[in-house]
């Protein structure tokens, strides 16, 4: 190990590694790997994610009890068909942040601190100024079940090569 300056045996090691995408690995590299694709999440599975870890993990991290700010089913369900376009948790998560903290300022704003349930219209009115409508992962996620599965892979694959090109939004949407 060069940070260690002496060797290390890594002669019966097993590497694991993560990626959302293979694209960006040269293909030298992905030759040496078995790879196992992931399906991603249902939409069933994210709003289990987060009633089960997400909601009480993130009210834990802010100071709050979980009698304090709950969460309607609906409203998470609402979260993910509309405002959650990756196909992981990760905008689910910053999407509940941003509705928790959203709670947090009314209470700082009108010095009361009540139970406060999120609702779906609660959802809309604290996440919708921060959409763009044009971005095409946005219109995909929102309009996901009017295709057939195989479409969706593929309109999958081609919004995920998008975002490992980088792409600004303006751009993705000349190159879809």
């Amino acid at each position: 190990d060069a940070f260690l300056e002496m060797g290390i045996d890594t002669s019966n090691t097993i590497y694991i590694a993560t990626a959302n995408s293979t694209q960006g690995i040269p293909d030298y590299l992905l030759n040496r790997f078995d790879v196992i694709f992931v399906d991603e999440y249902e939409d069933e599975d994210k709003v289990a994610i987060a009633e089960r870890y997400m909601v009480p993990q993130i009210l834990e991290m802010y100071g709050i009890g979980e009698d304090e700010i709950t969460f309607d089913h609906d409203a998470l369900v609402f979260v993910v068909k509309n405002y959650c376009s990756d196909s992981g948790a990760r905008m689910l998560k910053e999407n509940i942040k941003m509705l928790v903290r959203s709670v947090i300022n009314t209470w700082d704003e009108t010095q009361h601190r009540e139970k406060t349930t999120i609702t779906i219209a609660y959802v809309q009115s604290a996440l919708e100024s921060f959409i763009n409508e044009n971005d095409p992962a946005f219109l995909f996620a929102r309009n996901k079940d009017k295709f057939r599965s195989d479409v969706r892979t593929e309109i999958r694959k081609t919004l995920d090569s998008l975002a490992v090109q980088g792409l600004p939004p303006r751009e993705k949407e000349t190159n879809l």
